[in-house]
């Protein structure tokens, strides 16, 4: 069942200690109306904890159902959210509807084996979510004609909400990671301006020195297309040892994140060809990037 969402409203997502809608446009991988079609409990598998332990080893998990998508794959209709957060608990209620900002979750997919087994039972393969943690984020109730029940908030349009996302929507994180001194990040936003390290005077705008040239941005994104950015792995070469920096790449956009991490290699000294292309792609990329102060 679809909602309409003429008259969509949003809280303001600010506060004095909170993040602002741009930040949290920034960092969510999913901005939804979403139905709640159930919630289930998933046990994990603690068995140091007694039998009066046992409440701590439930996680909730709420199935959502996208009825209007903001950001993320459009094929994507079935969503799963952890509702076992310590900073800001959950209490989605099947068949209510919510307004979300969402991240893929970086917690309960890292922990045990037989956390991770049964979570993968409750979710069948459908991405799993967390609420993005911005103090200023709250659940967003909706009615069934798509407005908030809080009659208390202020209004922003759905021609509001797009515009806001359409302006922050594509830019580019790339980082280094790595145990040295100082490794070092860039974001480069969709109207060119750069943050983080410090740009190479040669890779700036004349006219704003924090702002990517109009050569180097069509370069760069030029790049993300001719070396098929979309269907690179996830992880480009090996990683020799824990000091070894490696290359992160994101993209984000409106139909979702795309992420790389590269582990430089000369591509020469990589038997397998496929691996071989991919690597030569991945480093055109990295080498696409604008000069830095220091880099």
């Amino acid at each position: 069942m679809a909602l309409c969402l003429p008259t969509l409203v949003l809280a303001v997502l600010t506060s004095p200690n909170g993040s602002s809608l741009d930040e949290c446009i920034d960092r969510s991988d999913r901005i939804a109306a979403m139905l709640v079609t159930k919630v289930v409990s998933v046990r994990q598998t603690l068995p140091f904890l007694s039998e009066s332990e046992w409440p701590r080893a439930v996680i909730e998990v709420a199935e959502l159902y996208v009825e209007t998508s903001f950001v993320g794959p459009p094929e994507e209709h079935f969503v799963h959210v952890v509702q076992q957060d310590g900073r800001a608990p959950l209490h989605l209620e099947p068949r209510q509807r919510y307004m979300l900002f969402l991240e893929r979750d970086r917690t309960w997919t890292h922990s045990s084996e037989g956390t991770r087994t049964a979570l993968a039972g409750a979710t069948h393969g459908a991405p799993l979510y967390q609420v993005v943690s911005c103090e200023s984020v709250k659940l967003r109730l909706l009615h069934d004609d798509g407005k908030l029940a809080d009659p208390q908030a202020s209004a922003w349009s759905l021609a509001d909400l797009e515009a806001r996302v359409d302006a922050r929507l594509p830019f580019l994180v790339a980082h280094e990671i790595s145990t040295g001194p100082a490794p070092w990040m860039l974001r480069i936003a969709k109207d060119r301006t750069v943050t983080g390290a410090m740009l190479a005077p040669a890779a700036t705008d004349p006219a704003r020195s924090d702002h990517l040239s109009e050569e180097r941005h069509r370069a760069l994104f030029g790049a993300l297309e001719s070396q098929r950015f979309d269907e690179l792995p996830d992880e480009i070469g090996i990683s020799p040892g824990p000091d070894f920096p490696a290359v992160e790449i994101e993209l984000r956009r409106r139909d979702g994140p795309k992420r790389i991490r590269i582990y430089p290699q000369d591509p020469a000294s990589i038997e397998d060809a496929q691996r071989r292309e991919e690597m030569r792609r991945a480093l055109a990329v990295r080498d696409a990037l604008p000069p830095t102060v220091g880099r």
